[in-house]
């Protein structure tokens, strides 16, 4: 009798999540602009991060996941850790903001058709050469295997269809002049203050000391090409771009 008194008074006593009040949502929409609008956007409809009205939550669907993926970030994804910045009821109420921006609505779906998608993904659209997709594909762009859970719709059909508006961190085309040989152009892998080497479009390495160059140019523009796809293909790609969600 005793011990499960001690054993239910220990549960009681256990830390859990609190539940947001109707007042936090305001309290947390401060918070939010601050340090997350800019990779989920101001109004939460993502960029970098995904959109936050969707209704859709790869990582669960509690106030108490929620709350989870705010303090201890999302592995392997740009998602940090705010564990550290943030208090209790910091996290709380960034919660019920999170909450309030899908308040009655439902989930945000795509429009297009997913299988016609990966036909054209792989085939047309010819986006394999460069983005790998669960092992398949190439290497030069930005790995895809998650890339549903990561990215807002609005996101992944800007991407394709204009590829220079946001490129990714670490994708930012580089070009080198050697004071022998021809000029190449890729991606900037590693970079000291005397050696560079670069990831070209043929997927080779090459590595340069900088005294032996001409030249080093950074491109504004992606190394995407413009896409040749129509806007139903593109919807379509989205759609099947959406559903690449990895393991959570």
């Amino acid at each position: 009798m005793k011990l499960t008194w001690l054993l239910a008074a220990a549960l009681c006593a256990a830390p859990a999540f609190a539940q947001p009040a109707p007042s936090d949502a305001a309290a947390g929409a401060g918070t939010y602009r601050v340090y997350c609008s800019e990779c989920h956007g101001r109004e939460g409809h993502g960029g970098r991060g995904p959109d936050l009205t969707s209704g859709r939550w790869t990582h669960g669907s509690t106030d108490a996941d929620i709350a989870r993926v705010i303090a201890k970030g999302v592995p392997g994804t740009g998602m940090p850790a705010w564990g550290g910045d943030f208090d209790d009821t910091a996290v709380r109420q960034l919660v019920a903001f999170v909450r309030s921006l899908n308040a009655g609505g439902a989930p945000v779906l795509p429009t297009g058709n997913a299988e016609r998608g990966q036909e054209s993904f792989w085939g047309k659209g010819n986006c394999g050469a460069c983005h790998m997709v669960s092992g398949r594909g190439g290497r030069l762009g930005p790995e895809l295997t998650r890339i549903g859970a990561q990215r807002s719709l609005a996101y992944l059909r800007e991407s394709i269809v204009k590829p220079s508006a946001d490129i990714a961190p670490g994708y930012e085309a580089v070009r080198v002049r050697p004071r022998r040989g021809s000029s190449i152009t890729g991606i900037r892998k590693n970079e000291d203050n005397f050696t560079i080497q670069i990831f070209d479009t043929s997927e080779k390495y090459h590595s340069f000391q900088k005294a032996d160059l001409d030249s080093l140019e950074e491109m504004p523009e992606s190394l995407m090409p413009p896409g040749s796809l129509s806007p139903a293909e593109v919807d379509d790609v989205v759609a099947y771009l959406d559903t690449l969600r990895g393991k959570p």
